[in-house]
């Protein structure tokens, strides 16, 4: 089943998709207060969501959730939204367009909640494209994720 809306309608598309109470979340493009439902979403136990969001970095693509949030009338502040951020999502894929204007994963990045109450998430890169003359490569930051508990400690060495 799918459920489409932009603005209100999407807010209130998201809020229906989990009365329904889905397996899996996609949400096309967040670019306004239904990100406070998506946030309540991922944090409240879903069982997984996909959304994208236009935004430079990793990094910036938390901080924009969050601003977007906080247009809702009803959002909570700062310090909730960066909670819910830390422990609702889990992965940040960053895609960039590279010279040649082919559109490429740039990053992947672990998210973790912020070590203080109402702290902004730590965002660890794991996975970075390094550009280079053969066109680049991907290769592994040194930094193990949580969520790849099991897999070969080899993976993520520089």
């Amino acid at each position: 089943m799918s459920l489409i809306g932009r603005g209100q309608q999407a807010r209130s598309a998201i809020t229906y998709a989990l009365r329904l109470k889905p397996e899996r979340l996609v949400v096309g493009d967040v670019r306004g207060a239904e990100a406070l439902e998506l946030l309540s979403a991922l944090s409240g136990g879903a069982d997984g969501a996909l959304c994208a969001v236009q935004a430079g970095s990793p990094r910036d693509a938390a901080a924009r959730l969050e601003s977007m949030a906080r247009l809702a009338p009803e959002a909570p502040s700062s310090a909730v939204l960066n909670d819910e951020i830390g422990r609702g999502i889990h992965v940040i894929i960053h895609l960039t367009r590279t010279a040649d204007g082919e559109t490429r994963v740039g990053e992947i990045s672990e998210v973790t909640p912020g070590h203080g109450q109402g702290e902004a998430p730590a965002i660890q890169p794991v996975f970075v494209f390094k550009p280079d003359a053969a066109g680049g490569r991907f290769s592994a930051t040194g930094h193990i994720p949580a969520w790849a508990e099991g897999a070969p400690p080899s993976t993520f060495r520089a």
